[in-house]
């Protein structure tokens, strides 16, 4: 090796070597009660402020809204448990609910109430997590969903996720109120007889609230960006029917108009699997550019988008029960993605999990959060997860960066699917098609390793019933192909 090239090769290891002796790792799971969830986090000064929910035995209705207070290495500081006037416990319904800092230094955010459906809980609370006022706020025959609360021309605005009662509609609402929570007026936004969701609401331009949803229109999806005056009144209106989009969570807006927007369209109601997308367009709404990060997958969303310093987007959300994370140009080059697999779970399918909420360092690297949920050995719990990205959204040292378009696939599972897990006895096994995998088999053994199915499976979706004689328990399964190598291997767990 020449001189020259062993200098380069020792300054890109020391390079290396200083970036992560500079980045602390964090990838911690918090577990309050019995179950906890991570929605959302913002980052103050040195200390980071979480939105989510406990479930506790020793709560009327199990479902606590709590505030948690860490420090960046995720220490935790404080915990505050929040009640209704009642002394009730209100519970976050949606997990795209988000958290909001005020002008004041303190945080806005709504619940959904423990005995009335037609109304909704707005907090406010201090820096310290007192609370300035808790208010219920009802808006007549109608299912709410909390979404979330900007601060706008010295008022709240409040973004709802609305079912009315008579089944035949569903549209989105938002709530203005003045800065003690006293509402001022509520609107209702879509159309008769059809079905609108709202998934977020963003401020881009004073005087101004974005409203972004999905509109389902003769039974034809699309992207619907809707921009409100402080008024209420419609200001602009764009529409992507791209082809049967919906479920747009965030979006951002170029210096010339432009948008960028990420979205998660569910293709199979029946197997919930989703196609991942990022969308730019122009101020009519217009397709510049279309990136499809995933197609065909099972429970895929992409909930969070972070303009990084240089431009580019950190974009977060869950894939096939993990977290995962991905970053793109404003000209839809994918740069790094990655799907986070547990360390402590050497098991496929044994486990969910996903990042719902995010927020900046000021070094850049992305503190995200969101839930694992636990299936082993018959447990059902969930866990807040709090994790540290780096440049690469890289969250240890072995950690692998897939670069560019690179398919985010584990080779070991070749997206051979066991589902439901658990289950009732009654299985679905999903053999992709064009992988040459015709002559598949699963076998499935009790824990003494008795073998209890041996069956040959084809392309598709197999559908698998154990019998009446299967118990609960836990089973081990294995799917090969027609060679005997194995495709996917695990724990099947059985709830009757």
């Amino acid at each position: 090796m020449k001189p020259m090239k062993i200098i380069v090769l020792i300054f890109l290891v020391l390079v290396s070597y200083t970036c992560w002796g500079q980045f602390t790792a964090l990838n911690k799971y918090y577990r309050q009660g019995e179950r906890t969830v991570f929605n959302d986090v913002i980052i103050n000064d040195d200390s980071l402020t979480i939105l989510g929910d406990i479930f506790h035995p020793d709560s009327l209705n199990l479902r606590n809204v709590c505030v948690f207070r860490t420090d960046t290495n995720g220490v935790i500081s404080k915990i505050k448990v929040l009640y209704d006037p009642m002394g009730l416990s209100p519970n976050l319904i949606s997990e795209n609910v988000k958290l909001t800092q005020t002008l004041d230094g303190g945080f806005i955010f709504t619940s959904g109430p423990f005995t009335n459906p037609s109304s909704f809980f707005l907090f406010k609370l201090s820096y310290n997590f007192d609370i300035d006022f808790v208010k219920e706020i009802e808006l007549g025959k109608c299912n709410v969903y909390d979404i979330k609360v900007l601060e706008v021309e010295n008022s709240y605005f409040i973004g709802l996720d609305v079912c009315t009662q008579n089944g035949n509609d569903h549209d989105y609402c938002i709530v203005k109120t003045d800065l003690q929570g006293n509402k001022l007026w509520h609107k209702f936004y879509g159309t008769e007889d059809n079905y609108e969701w709202l998934r977020n609401i963003k401020s881009f331009k004073y005087g101004e609230v974005t409203l972004l949803g999905n509109q389902s229109i003769n039974n034809q999806g699309r992207v619907a960006i809707t921009t409100i005056d402080t008024s209420g009144m419609v200001v602009k209106e764009i529409f992507n029917m791209g082809d049967g989009e919906g479920n747009i969570y965030d979006i951002d807006t170029l210096d010339n108009g432009e948008y960028i927007y990420i979205c998660s369209q569910l293709k199979d109601i029946v197997d919930y699997n989703s196609s991942l997308r990022i969308y730019r367009i122009n101020s009519q709404g217009e397709v510049i550019w279309k990136k499809v990060i995933n197609d065909d997958v099972f429970n895929a969303y992409l909930y969070r988008m972070h303009r990084n310093a240089n431009g580019t987007y950190t974009i977060i959300g869950k894939e096939e029960g993990k977290g995962r994370s991905l970053c793109i140009t404003q000209d839809g080059e994918v740069l790094w993605q990655h799907i986070y697999k547990l360390p402590f779970s050497p098991m496929p399918i044994q486990y969910y999990s996903g990042l719902l909420g995010m927020t900046a360092l000021p070094s850049g690297n992305i503190i995200a959060c969101g839930y694992f949920r636990d299936l082993t050995d018959l447990k059902d719990e969930e866990q807040g997860w709090l994790v540290k990205l780096d440049a690469d959204g890289c969250i240890d040292k072995n950690c692998k960066t897939l670069l560019g378009d690179q398919e985010v696939i584990e080779i070991d599972e070749l997206k051979v699917g066991v589902y439901p897990n658990p289950s009732n006895g009654l299985l679905k096994v999903n053999i992709p098609y064009g992988q040459n995998m015709d002559d598949c088999m699963i076998k499935i053994y009790d824990i003494v390793g008795n073998v209890i199915l041996n069956k040959k499976l084809f392309e598709g979706v197999n559908d698998i019933d154990l019998g009446k004689d299967v118990t609960s328990g836990v089973l081990i399964y294995n799917v090969s192909s027609d060679s005997g190598k194995s495709l996917k291997s695990g724990k099947l767990i059985i709830k009757k």
